[in-house]
Parts: structure tokens; C-alpha cells; sequence
């Protein structure tokens, strides 16, 4: 399979996963008939006549709803949002919700932060997809626009505003990976230009680190760090909290913050408790053989 072919398989099977979670969690959470009413609204404006099978069972069990209370759901015209449908401060939230449940994908966010929301073609489009991009910027997330095969494409590729996108129309778990993905390419990047100008430096702190995390819990293996004094246990209990952290970042970890000098010296108190206490382990082993 070719990179883009996976490419897109990977963009179906993420945005499937979140149209799941979303028709579960509208089934669930959305309960005032108005936001029903705008969720509704938002799956049959933009699904152009086809769903999918996510959204035309949660259309389908919109319309059981809507029938026990024998309430009928009006649409005037097709060519724009119409803000009418929007009783509660919620109901924005929910239309948005059903549309992308119609007509949203979400690219895999370790690869890529990519939303859309394809207009399908006709004479109407572009007048829709205005209406609905100006919607979305009154909420903080103002969308690019494009076109492709004839259809209108907003777009939103900012890793932050696709999280917050997310997160908005109730996709928690989906925004969360964003954001974990974004995190993550964050550390690795900042990690490579740390190990291009100080590979040298980083090799000596993690070495420096992994021993003074080894001797820490050496002692609370031994059950020696409990009668230390108090400022010698905050010190192994953030190094061992923080192993990443540099002396001066441990250092201001402290409450109050100590001098960089006065963690080193804290640092080597405690391997000297711990090199201690294993002298006097191989002593006592020694007597007993």
C-alpha cells in the first residue's frame, strides 16, 4: 500500500473511531430537545442525502426522539445556517457536532493536523460553506477554505484549533490524542536540536540522574531514606518525581526554591547514604558468611 493510500485508510479509520465515540456520547449527553433539534439540523444540512452508518443511525434514533414527543423538526431552505435553530448556548455546539458528523474527517495526529468539512457541489456550496465558516470563526475557529472535485473544503490545520475543535463538539478522547501527539512531536523535536548542540552535556545529566535515582531507591529499598532528614526526602522525592530535570529546574522545584549549589549538595548527601549503606549491607554479609 502506497503513503497515501495509508494515508487516507489511517484518516477513515481515526475519523470512524471519533464519529463512534461522538454518536455514543450525543446519545448520552444530549438531552434538551433543542439540541437535538440543532443536531439533527447539522447532520441532514451537510450530509447532502448520504450518511454514513455512525450518523444515519444517530439520525435515525434523532427521529425516534423526536416521534415519543411527537415534535417535527422544519427546515426552510438548504443554502445557509440558519441560526434560528439555536435556543440554548449549547445548541451551536451540538449542530456543529452533527456537522461533522456528515461531513468531517480528522487526519491521524501523529502523522498530521488536518480537519475538514467537505460542502458537497451544487449551485448552493459556496453559500453554505461561507455561512457555516462564519459560524465557526464566532466560536474561535475560523476555517480556510479550498476547493476539491467541485465541493467546498473548510479546513482547520492548526494543531491547537483542531484540539480545541474537538474538544468543543464533545470528541474529549480525540482531542486528548491531538494533543498527546502534539506534545510528544514537541519533546522529540526540542530533544533533537538538544542532542545536535549539547549531546555531550545531556549523556552526563541522564547519567548523573539514572545514579542518584538508583541510590534513592536504594535507600527506600533499605528503608534508610524514611530516617533521613526532611530536606535530604523532598530532594530524592522530586528527583525521583522528575528524573528529566536539570539541577537548576530541581533545584527551583523546591518549596521554597533552594540554590543550585545547595541541590548538588543535597544530590551527593543522599549517594553518600546510600554508598554508606550498601559498605555496611556487603559488611554484615560478609560477617555472616
Amino acid at each position: 500500500m502506497s503513503d497515501p493510500e495509508s494515508e487516507s485508510a489511517a484518516k477513515r479509520s481515526h475519523t470512524a473511531e471519533i464519529g463512534g465515540y461522538l454518536s455514543s456520547y450525543c446519545r448520552k449527553n444530549v438531552k434538551k430537545p433543542c439540541c437535538r433539534d440543532a443536531l439533527m439540523y447539522g447532520l441532514l444540512l451537510f450530509s447532502s442525502g448520504h450518511t454514513g452508518d455512525i450518523s444515519s443511525g444517530l439520525l435515525e434514533w434523532l427521529i425516534r426522539q423526536n416521534e415519543k414527543k411527537k415534535r417535527t423538526l422544519i427546515i426552510d431552505g438548504f443554502d445557509s445556517v440558519d441560526e434560528a435553530f439555536f435556543v440554548c448556548p449549547d445548541c451551536r455546539r451540538a449542530f456543529l457536532c452533527g456537522v461533522f458528523l456528515a461531513c468531517g474527517t480528522v487526519s491521524d495526529p501523529k502523522k498530521s493536523y488536518r480537519l475538514e468539512l467537505t460542502v458537497a457541489s451544487g449551485d448552493s456550496a459556496h453559500k453554505l460553506a461561507d455561512s457555516l465558516a462564519s459560524l465557526m470563526s464566532s466560536l474561535g475557529f475560523p476555517p480556510l477554505m479550498t476547493e476539491r472535485g467541485g465541493s467546498c473544503v473548510l479546513y482547520l490545520r492548526s494543531s491547537g484549533t483542531v484540539e480545541d475543535f474537538l474538544g468543543y463538539i464533545g470528541a474529549a478522547p480525540a482531542a486528548f490524542e491531538a494533543m498527546n501527539a502534539r506534545i510528544y512531536k514537541e519533546f522529540r523535536n526540542n530533544a533533537n536540536r538538544l542532542a545536535n548542540c549539547e549531546t555531550s552535556n545531556i549523556g552526563r545529566a541522564v547519567t548523573a540522574a539514572q545514579k542518584q535515582i538508583a541510590a534513592i531507591k536504594s535507600l527506600e529499598e533499605s528503608g534508610r531514606l524514611a530516617l533521613l532528614p526532611e530536606q535530604l526526602r523532598e530532594t530524592a522525592k522530586l528527583r525521583a518525581g522528575y528524573p528529566s530535570a536539570s539541577i537548576s529546574e530541581l533545584a527551583a522545584l523546591h518549596d521554597p526554591p533552594i540554590t543550585k549549589s545547595g541541590c548538588v549538595h543535597r544530590l551527593a548527601k543522599l549517594s553518600e547514604a546510600a554508598g554508606a549503606a550498601a559498605f555496611e549491607k556487603e559488611k554484615g554479609d560478609t560477617g555472616r558468611s
